[in-house]
């Protein structure tokens, strides 16, 4: 009975036994975390919609107002930013291109063209060495194959795929973000301008004030008491002129540095009054559908996916690598006889690469992984509550911001009656400066409000939209579902 094995059956046996121990060679790391997609969360009470449409991918231009578009547009194309953000889309695309090759066959070629003379005293007989200087030519191609049967490099293509779509939806990320400050700061250098007018006129109003005292102290109708107070406030109007108009030129440079220029470019700048803007419809899904719809959401999603392919990765690297190779070429003594018959030469095999000890090294890397991935589900399942409270707090602060723009109106509108009144009492002697003071200082409070409530009724739209994802959709071969 013959006792020889077949090199076939033994390196099956080898992988058997290889693909034991490298089952068992991973670390038990325990149960992993589980990702809490919108659907899981309770939001329904707090996030209702009707509308069947999410907000326009370019939502800014709803306002009508060329001016503004042009800035965001300036924005995008001139943002630091959005310039990091590409620039990691390259690379990611690099790395992509790069995982991609590890399943291809790689080719080689190689030549060479000496003149050499060979050695009589190394032990070689002399007879059988060619004498003195000879020419020496050699030309091969080589290829070699990594076979992948376990599908490690097939999950780091996986894992740059992914990568490669969160560096797609982090740069959209940036756009969003962008745009929607350079239209929070458009609207608050409009409202900062607004209340330099009601400023102005108050200022007028109080140096009217104080001069209208002045005159009736020289008529001996006041003392010199409502004079000098009359004069501290036109005082204290010019350093809220001054304040105010301190805040439109820091709100401009802010602006400028949105845009990605020098502080010049909107010094100059002045927003339309914007009347009202056409509510943001919530659509019917607009809390489950989140996943889909938020590009921060999307690029943890696929960072996810990403880090999970990671952690398939560095299990399967305790599994053997088998590959394949090749070698075919030409080689002769003396160069013109190098495509002679019987020049070529070649070789072929298969390899078998198995870790066996590594000191430790997959083990880390197991756990590495590992521990990436429980990061990245964490920050998905940050990202998802983070969104739904961010869209929970838009629709709140429209509510409310919309109920105080009402009361605001209404109150200014009787604060200046008031003003009126006791400016014609204190006229025809009936009060005190007191008495207009103060209903000069309730009017100028209102005046102001009014300004304020009316922008933050226009900021809280500018929130709902950027709550909502700007009109951004997931457009990757693979969709966000609600249970994602």
């Amino acid at each position: 009975m013959s006792t020889k094995f077949s090199p076939r059956v033994a390196t099956a046996a080898l992988l058997i036994a290889s693909s034991s121990l490298a089952g068992c060679g991973a670390p038990d790391l325990g149960p992993r975390p589980e990702l809490r997609p919108p659907s899981t969360l309770d939001s329904a009470a707090s996030i209702q919609g009707t509308a069947a449409e999410w907000p326009q991918e370019r939502w800014w231009t709803a306002y009508g107002d060329p001016q503004l578009d042009g800035l965001v547009d300036e924005a995008i194309k001139g943002s630091p930013d959005v310039a990091t953000a590409l620039a990691r889309i390259r690379q990611a695309q690099g790395a992509l291109e790069s995982s991609r090759a590890a399943l291809l066959p790689s080719i080689g070629g190689q030549g060479s063209a000496s003149v050499e003379k060979q050695s009589y005293n190394n032990g070689t007989p002399v007879a059988a060495l060619p004498k003195g200087w000879k020419d020496y030519g050699m030309l091969a191609l080589s290829a070699n194959l990594n076979l992948d049967i376990w599908g490690k490099n097939r999950a780091l293509l996986a894992a740059a795929t992914s990568a490669a779509e969160a560096a797609v939806a982090d740069e959209r990320q940036a756009e969003l973000v962008l745009a929607s400050e350079v239209v929070s700061s458009y609207f608050d250098l409009g409202r900062l301008l607004e209340r330099q007018k009601v400023l102005d006129e108050t200022l007028a109003a109080r140096e009217g004030s104080a001069k209208l005292v002045g005159q009736r102290v020289t008529q001996g109708l006041d003392n010199q008491s409502p004079l000098r107070q009359s004069n501290a406030e036109a005082a204290r109007a010019r350093i809220d002129v001054a304040a105010n108009r301190e805040q439109i030129e820091k709100r401009r440079h802010a602006l400028a540095a949105l845009l990605g220029t020098g502080p010049d470019r909107t010094l100059t700048l002045t927003p339309p009054s914007i009347a009202t803007i056409a509510a943001t419809p919530v659509p019917a899904d607009a809390g489950i559908a989140l996943a889909g719809r938020r590009p921060d959401i999307v690029m943890s999603r696929k960072l996810v996916q990403a880090a999970d392919k990671g952690v398939e990765y560095a299990k399967k690297s305790f599994l053997p690598d088998i590959s394949l190779s090749g070698l075919i070429g030409l080689s002769s003594l003396g160069i013109s006889h190098l495509f002679d018959g019987g020049s070529d030469y070649g070789s072929a095999g298969a390899a078998v690469s198995l870790p066996i000890f590594q000191g430790g090294a997959l083990s880390g890397r197991y756990r590495l992984a590992r521990g990436g991935y429980d990061t990245m589900v964490a920050s998905y399942n940050k990202s998802v509550i983070g969104a739904l409270q961010e869209v929970a707090d838009a629709l709140s602060t429209r509510t409310s911001a919309g109920e105080q723009e009402r009361h605001a109106l209404e109150a200014r509108t009787e604060a200046n009656a008031a003003y009126g009144l006791a400016l014609q009492r204190y006229k025809g002697g009936l009060s005190t400066y007191i008495d207009v003071l103060s209903a000069e200082t309730t009017a100028l409070d209102t005046r102001l409000g009014a300004v304020d409530a009316h922008f933050a009724t226009l900021a809280s739209e500018v929130a709902l939209k950027r709550a909502l994802g700007g009109g951004y959709a997931d457009d990757s071969a693979k969709k966000a579902t609600p249970d994602e």
